[in-house]
């Protein structure tokens, strides 16, 4: 894996996508998503990575799209 000679800090790098993200940064938002989905540095939350991968989605990242897609197809229903 790719090193800039310092240790991974999932909690720091949370901090700056949200940053990039809220300022309208697509690729810091799918960042997010992925976080959420795979609980790295955040634990597991579907309804938040959801909410990442729409913004992420809404500017065309399709890679945001897919995911959330692949979201709403595994996701639960609740009548």
């Amino acid at each position: 894996m790719f090193s800039l000679g310092r240790a991974q800090d999932f909690p720091q790098a949370k901090s700056w996508y949200e940053k990039a993200a809220t300022g309208g940064d697509t690729m810091a938002a799918y960042n997010l998503g992925l976080m959420y989905t795979n609980g790295q540095g955040v634990e597991k939350d579907y309804a938040k990575a959801a909410g990442w991968y729409a913004k992420a989605a809404d500017h065309g990242d399709q890679r945001a799209q897919f995911n959330l897609g692949l979201l709403y197809a595994n996701s639960e229903k609740k009548d």
